[in-house]
């Protein structure tokens, strides 16, 4: 059975102000379809919806996008994520002393954006998603050397510009984490 929450509860739960959380809400969901403000119902979120919520909201506050891109982000990747991330694997419980799952499948998406696009709006962006094959510690120096193995997956690539134009801003966004830090909270 699929647990429904209230702004409040997820504004407790994940330590974010109500009002930031009911703002993000706004902006990241379409309306409620329970009614407006003036309906009397406060909004339930699914754990998928909520989810949508936070990584918009960690795309705005951690790292640094503004609202129209993140709702470009979330569009862009709704697909994509509803597959790998949101199916099943928000819906899990961490072991009561927090300590490791199962292994699982982990990803990173690497966001690449120009800041302007040609036509104006938000921008172009692209997506490399990279799924983590092996990871092992080569040395035990400092800082310790790490060796991986991964697939890479391009999602929207990313168009050819002027070649005067600067490189493209790169940022890393660890789903995996960010998800399982989610449903650590929501426990």
């Amino acid at each position: 059975m699929i647990r429904f929450y209230s702004s409040r509860e997820l504004s407790r739960l994940l330590s974010i102000p109500l009002n930031r959380w009911k703002r993000w809400s706004r902006e990241f969901l379409p309306p409620d379809p329970l009614g407006g403000l003036q309906s009397g119902y406060a909004r339930q979120f699914s754990p998928s919806e909520a989810f949508s919520v936070y990584l918009g909201g960690f795309l705005v506050a951690g790292l640094g996008f503004s609202i129209p891109q993140a709702r470009q982000v979330l569009k862009e990747l709704n697909g994509w994520m509803k597959r790998k991330i949101t199916d099943g694997h928000l819906i899990r419980h961490c072991s009561a002393n927090g300590g490791e799952q199962p292994a699982r499948q982990q990803y990173e998406i690497h966001i690449l954006g120009r800041a302007v696009a040609p036509t104006g709006g938000n921008g172009i962006l692209a997506y490399r998603i990279r799924k983590i094959e092996a990871r092992r510690q080569v040395t035990d120096g400092h800082p310790p050397l790490w060796q991986e193995t991964y697939t890479e997956t391009s999602l929207k690539p990313a168009t050819n510009t002027n070649a005067d134009s600067y490189p493209p801003v790169r940022s890393l966004l660890d789903i995996t984490a960010l998800a399982d830090r989610f449903a650590c909270l929501l426990k």
